[in-house]
């Protein structure tokens, strides 16, 4: 587990109170707050319990936490389950990104750390009625955003699992069978079951499964072996960067959120490289 232990808020507006009440009974994360004067809505949200879909795609792109690409495929469904889900319900939200997209850990589930981990967790979104402020992005509707995010996904995180094996031609023979086929219905107007079911036929195909006590988390038969990091130098050095986390956030928490924030995405790619040089041959 990473000790990234401190709370941060999130604040919207919102437009239309009884929508965003309605919201709430079926989407709501951390602590929530109405705030009917001023027409905003605050969420504090506990870092330990809760993830940002921004940082944990960061994470693994510095190659800092380790995640199968099996548990990536499973993400994109629970993504793509919950679009489906608020819009069956009739709720709109036009201002999806990956800022808004929250993990939320359940009881029984372990924190992405630098070896593989278990993770459970249910998919929560935040900003409904919230405007973009930057003028590159406009509104449209979930569906929509979340195609786009899965290509993002794909594109930042792929080629930083680890698989079984480390030929390139073999890599792109499975980025061609199972990213290239996502990414494609992603681009055209395929609706999300289609995409749905796409993810499972190949996740069936390369034998997903999830039994800790085989010790096999989340994984496909071509993933990275866990046992691999079962005493390994990465695996040592968990405390020592926990340390460091520690170190950081407190420090950071004299300032505020944005200054933790900032601290820590200075700090955890210079945390990789170092890996990288002591571990090269363990990675």
């Amino acid at each position: 587990m990473l000790n990234l232990v401190y709370d941060c808020e999130e604040v919207y507006s919102y437009e239309n109170k009884e929508i965003i009440e309605k919201v709430l009974k079926f989407d709501s994360i951390g602590e929530v707050n109405l705030d009917e004067k001023n027409k905003s809505i605050t969420y504090k949200i506990n870092r330990r319990q809760c993830i940002r879909l921004r940082d944990l795609i960061f994470w693994i792109e510095s190659d800092f936490v380790r995640i199968h690409l099996g548990q990536l495929l499973h993400l994109i469904i629970l993504l793509l389950q919950q679009v489906r889900l608020i819009e069956s319900l009739g709720i709109e939200h036009d201002y999806l990104d990956l800022t808004r997209i929250w993990l939320h850990l359940s009881n029984n589930s372990e924190h992405p750390s630098l070896i593989y981990q278990a993770l459970y967790y249910s998919i929560h979104f935040t900003g409904y009625q919230c405007t973009f402020y930057q003028k590159q992005y406009s509104s449209q509707n979930a569906s929509i955003n979340v195609k786009e995010i899965i290509q993002i996904i794909f594109n930042r995180c792929f080629y930083k699992i680890h698989l079984k094996f480390n030929n390139v031609d073999k890599r792109n023979e499975i980025y061609n069978s199972i990213v290239k086929p996502i990414m494609d219905l992603c681009k055209s107007n395929s609706n999300n079951i289609e995409i749905i079911t796409c993810i499972q036929d190949k996740m069936k195909k390369y034998n997903y499964q999830d039994d800790l006590k085989k010790n096999l988390i989340q994984c496909l038969d071509i993933d990275d072996q866990c046992n691999d990091y079962v005493g390994s130098n990465r695996q040592k050095s968990i405390q020592k960067v926990n340390e460091d986390l520690t170190r950081i956030v407190s420090f950071g928490s004299q300032y505020g959120q944005v200054t933790i924030e900032y601290l820590l995405s200075e700090a955890i790619p210079m945390m990789s490289q170092y890996f990288g040089k002591q571990f090269k041959t363990l990675v």
